[in-house]
């Protein structure tokens, strides 16, 4: 995931959302930074503070997040979203529609959220991973669980990796740029950055590094037997293994920083809210 812009902090400590009236595609000019599903529902967040959700990716609503800077990030899991943006907030909700703020002990921007072994961990920069630096001073842009790992990735190729959220160990990639997303899927963990740089790992440890050929991919999910990566001016591009990338056909030319899958349906976000469904991988189209 990869920030596109930031508005000025407000925090709300406690809130109550009404939700707004169901429109075919989005309804907002703000950056959309991340897209995660659960409970049957699509949840996007971004800049502004903008949260929207939709049960099929093509119809969506906005809900109230009671905060008007950057959400970065969003997950779910233990049956709950957890959102993730400037000043170490966090806004959790069970049905992405009421939400409440959480503060932690950090007030570093927190990039990325993964839940794994009955736990959220939150990633940002200044090598903030939840309660603990992880050892690193370079952000950190993206966290996934996989194969019983948490594994965080971000600046001069860093990677982390942590059976527990707590304790963290340093691996050497080989990678020179900055990863930007890392998803776990097929026995395999997939970063992807800055130039279009591809990281390939079977176990979080020992890394194959290689470009995909794209330019900078900012997302990245796997789903349906697939990696699906999306970046700059609209890319779009999948992977079985996450070796070999090919390109889809993107109906925008906006940066997309996020995708996800659920409900049979991949949806990516971006800029300007920009937003582009499929649901195979392959042909992709605006909601």
């Amino acid at each position: 995931m990869v920030r596109q812009g930031r508005s000025s902090l407000a925090v709300a400590a406690a809130l109550l959302i009404t939700a707004g009236c169901a429109t075919t595609g989005t309804t907002t000019t703000s950056n959309l930074q991340g897209v995660a599903f659960g409970a049957s529902t699509f949840v996007a967040v971004g800049a502004d503070g903008v949260i929207l959700t939709s049960p099929d990716g093509h119809a969506w609503s906005p809900q109230t997040s009671g905060v008007s800077f950057v959400l970065d990030a969003v997950t779910y899991g233990d049956n709950r979203f957890v959102v993730a943006g400037d000043g170490g907030m966090v806004l959790t909700s069970v049905d992405g529609v009421t939400w409440t703020a959480v503060a932690l002990l950090t007030a570093s921007t927190l990039q990325g959220v993964a839940f794994g072994n009955d736990t959220f961990v939150t990633v940002g920069d200044d090598g903030t991973i939840a309660t603990s630096n992880g050892g690193s001073s370079v952000s950190l842009h993206d966290v996934t669980f996989g194969n019983g790992e948490f594994v965080a990735v971000g600046d001069g190729g860093l990677a982390l990796t942590s059976a527990d959220g707590g304790s963290w160990s340093a691996v050497e990639t080989g990678a020179a740029g900055a990863f930007r997303s890392v998803a776990y899927g097929g026995g395999t963990y997939v970063a992807v950055g800055d130039a279009g740089v591809v990281a390939r790992s079977t176990d979080a440890q020992t890394w194959q590094v290689a470009s995909s050929g794209f330019p900078n991919l900012l997302g990245l999910t796997y789903a349906d037997g697939q990696f699906v990566a999306v970046g700059a001016g609209g890319t779009i591009v999948a992977s079985p293994d996450g070796s070999a990338f090919a390109a889809r056909t993107s109906p925008v030319v906006e940066d997309l920083a996020a995708v996800a899958f659920g409900g049979a349906t991949f949806v990516a976000v971006g800029a300007d809210g920009a937003m582009v469904v499929s649901a195979d991988g392959l042909t992709w189209t605006t909601p």
